[in-house]
């Protein structure tokens, strides 16, 4: 066998070592890309979005990276409209629409009021409709198609995102949002109806040395309180 023959086989040795190892350390740090995406999902699925904030660092790298960035931002966006939607539920200026310190306030004509009603109103089913939305497969579905990763990415962002653990998580969020929507706006509408009635009858009603409204007439006594009924 002449020099050359050597040299060549030598040469394709050294080729195929280094595709073996390439390929080693590729397939290597594949399984550990995926192990840090799967720990920043199980992070994701711990935390309390309520009242945590989503740690947006990217741990991965590659396609691994991509699914990780969507992942985050989509609870991120998630956890942000359920937080201001709590914010809604707790103001303390909901519970005191109709009371007689309101009324004294800013009646007869209710500017202020009939104001915050009406933006309360929107914002709320605007960030509550939002995150029905967002409870759907669909939706969730949605936000990796668009990067147009591979059906592999596809594929382990949907058991990461749609797990059985997290699909009942989102079903029973989904729920409680529906609830508190028709209750928040059915409230809204009683105090919406208190106060356009009020208006409408701004000579017929006063505010007593007691803090009390009172009514020029019974029927006005009782369409006050059926209105108050329905809270």
């Amino acid at each position: 066998m002449n020099e050359h023959k050597i040299e060549g086989i030598i040469a394709i040795i050294v080729i195929v070592v280094i595709a073996v190892g390439a390929l080693a350390y590729i397939g290597t740090s594949d399984i550990r890309q995926r192990e840090i995406l799967i720990g920043e999902a199980n992070k994701l699925g711990e935390m309390d979005i309520t009242k945590e904030n989503v740690d947006m660092t990217i741990k991965t790298t590659g396609d691994y990276a991509i699914v990780e960035q969507t992942m985050k931002e989509y609870i991120n966006t998630y956890s942000n409209n359920l937080k201001e939607v709590e914010k809604i539920l707790e103001d303390e200026r909901l519970a005191q629409v109709l009371t007689s310190d309101n009324y004294e306030n800013d009646g007869p004509n209710f500017i202020e009021t009939k104001s915050y009603i009406n933006e309360t109103r929107e914002n709320f089913n605007t960030k509550i409709n939002t995150l029905i939305e967002m409870t759907s497969e669909e939706n969730m579905m949605k936000a990796i198609e668009d990067k147009n990763l591979s059906q592999e990415m596809n594929d382990l962002y949907k058991q990461l995102m749609l797990g059985e653990e997290m699909t009942t998580d989102f079903q029973e969020t989904a729920k409680s949002l529906q609830e508190s929507s028709d209750t928040i706006n059915a409230v809204l509408d009683v105090q919406e109806n208190v106060i356009n009635m009020l208006i409408a009858n701004k000579d017929k009603w006063e505010i007593n040395d007691e803090g009390e409204i009172v009514f020029a007439t019974q029927k006005l006594v009782d369409e006050y309180n059926g209105y108050l009924q329905n809270l």
